[in-house]
């Protein structure tokens, strides 16, 4: 069936509404229309000025991706991201993560100076 001009469907969701992900739990925050839905933390952190630039991710320092505030976000690469997850993610908690975060940091910087 289709829609009248300027009549929208029942399930269209107003501006600034929340769905979470179900695949993979992200948080998507509507900014604009028609279905301008974006991931909120990148959304959050482009709003207080940052950049992400390419090859960079946005994690969130205490796993928790429902925590989409610019405190809770932290700015790592691909090959940061690949060494936190091979060396420290399993022992990852959300009062530890930020620490092991950097600790992935400094170690993916060492090896590329030792490369």
């Amino acid at each position: 069936s289709e829609f009248k001009k300027g009549n929208k469907p029942h399930n269209t969701r107003p501006l600034w509404s929340e769905r979470i992900c179900s695949k993979d739990g992200f948080v998507w925050v509507k900014v604009f229309e028609p279905n301008g839905f974006v991931l909120k933390h990148h959304w959050v952190w482009q709003q207080a000025g940052l950049e992400i630039p390419e090859g960079a991710m946005l994690c969130f320092k205490d796993g928790n991706k429902m925590n989409c505030t610019v405190d809770n976000l932290i700015l790592v690469t691909k090959s940061e991201l690949l060494r936190f997850n091979q060396l420290f993610a399993r022992k990852a908690t959300p009062k530890n993560r930020e620490s092991l975060l950097l600790l992935a940091q400094i170690k993916d910087t060492l090896h590329k100076k030792a490369s």
